[in-house]
C-alpha cells in the first residue's frame, strides 16, 4: 500500500508543478481581467499553491476563549475522584457545613458503601472481595512473575475506599433526602 501512495502522491506533485508552470508563463496582458470578474476568477482558480503564499510575518486570527471556565476541585472532590479516604471524607461533609458539595458526596459514598440487604434472587449471589479475588488469580495463566505483576496491578486497580462506611446500613430514603 506504501508504493502506491508513494506513486499517487508523485503523480499529484508533477501535475501541480507543471500547472503552476503553465500559470507563469501565462503574459500579465492576457491573465488579468478587470473589476469583479477578475476577483470571481481569482477566488475559483486558488491551487494548492497558494498555500506557500501564506506570510508567516502576520499574525494569526485571536483564539477563541473557552466558553465555560475551569474550576478547580476542592480537596474532598479530588479525594473523592482518586478513591482516597472516602471515610475521612464522608464524616467531614457529614459534620461539615451542608452545602451542594457536602451533600452530593454524602450521597455518593453512601450509595456505593453502604451495606445493602441480601437480595431475594436466587440468581444475583453477591460474591466477597476475597472470592473475587482468588476467582482472578485461579484464572491467571503464564510465568509466576507475570502473575505477580498481574496480582499487583489488581490490588492497585480494587483498592477498597470504603472501609468502615460499609458497616452502614444502606437507606434509600436517605439517599434520595440528600441528593435533592
Amino acid at each position: 500500500m506504501k508504493p502506491k501512495f508513494i506513486i499517487a502522491f508523485i503523480i499529484v506533485a508533477f501535475i501541480a508543478f507543471f500547472a503552476q508552470q503553465k500559470r507563469a508563463e501565462t503574459p500579465l496582458a492576457e491573465a488579468s481581467t478587470t473589476g469583479a470578474a477578475a476577483a470571481a476568477a481569482s477566488a475559483q482558480k486558488l491551487g494548492a499553491s497558494s498555500v506557500l503564499n501564506i506570510d508567516s510575518k502576520v499574525s494569526s486570527a485571536p483564539r477563541a476563549q473557552p466558553t465555560a471556565p475551569k474550576t478547580t476541585l476542592s480537596a474532598e472532590m479530588q479525594l473523592f475522584r482518586d478513591k482516597k479516604d472516602w471515610p475521612q471524607i464522608y464524616q467531614r461533609a457529614k459534620n461539615g457545613p451542608q452545602t451542594g458539595e457536602a451533600l452530593y458526596l454524602q450521597a455518593e459514598l453512601l450509595e456505593n458503601c453502604a451495606k445493602r440487604p441480601p437480595s431475594d434472587d436466587p440468581k444475583k449471589v453477591e460474591e466477597s472481595r476475597e472470592t473475587k479475588r482468588d476467582k482472578f488469580v485461579q484464572g491467571l495463566s503464564g510465568k509466576d512473575e507475570q502473575k505477580a505483576t498481574r496480582v499487583a496491578a489488581y490490588d492497585t486497580l480494587n483498592v477498597d475506599a470504603c472501609g468502615e462506611l460499609r458497616s452502614i446500613e444502606y437507606s434509600k430514603d436517605e439517599i434520595t433526602r440528600l441528593a435533592k
